[in-house]
């Protein structure tokens, strides 16, 4: 999921680059890389789709309506925990789950850490500051960035931008 992030920070300062082809190569040993090209036949890809990030998501692709269910806008309070991010899609859709999936610790009305446990590195918690408004939440850190609440039922939700959707989970990943 970090290099989704860090995919999507780079591509947020090279608006020329939005609609070009991306894909996601994972190796029988988990090392993850991007590219500009299919995958090695030995590999798992994923082709990672870049949208303009100039149009929101919903009009590029029809998913302007939440599940049956769930809204788009999520309180403070609710917001309140952890959240563990557990896939990504392209589409709001089709879900990959991610095999190092992060932790979201909502601490208080500003404050919030993001985790990664790998099998290649230790947990690392990264610290920052963020802002609710509605039906985004504003973190203070680029490689994280911007994201709208595109589906909240309690204990699920669906985080957007211009680049894919993160798909959570109220609680602990592990």
């Amino acid at each position: 999921m970090r290099y989704l992030l860090c995919l999507g920070c780079l591509l947020m300062t090279q608006p020329a680059l939005a609609g070009v082809k991306v894909y996601r190569c994972a190796d029988a040993d988990g090392k993850v890389r991007f590219q500009d090209g299919n995958c090695r036949m030995d590999e798992d890809e994923l082709k990672v789709d870049v949208k303009d990030p100039s149009r929101p998501i919903r009009q590029q692709d029809g998913l302007g309506n939440a599940a049956a269910g769930a809204e788009r806008k999520v309180t403070r309070d609710q917001l309140l925990g952890y959240w563990c991010e557990f896939g990504v899609s392209s589409d709001g859709q089709k879900i990959h789950r991610d095999d190092d999936p992060a932790i979201w610790h909502f601490k208080d009305y500003g404050n919030m850490s993001y985790s990664i446990k790998s099998v290649f590195q230790p947990s690392r918690e990264i610290f920052n500051d963020y802002k609710l408004d509605g039906e985004k939440i504003r973190v203070k850190n680029p490689l994280i960035g911007t994201w709208e609440v595109g589906e909240f039922t309690g204990n699920s939700m669906v985080l957007e931008n211009a680049y894919g959707y993160l798909h959570m989970k109220k609680g602990m990943c592990f």
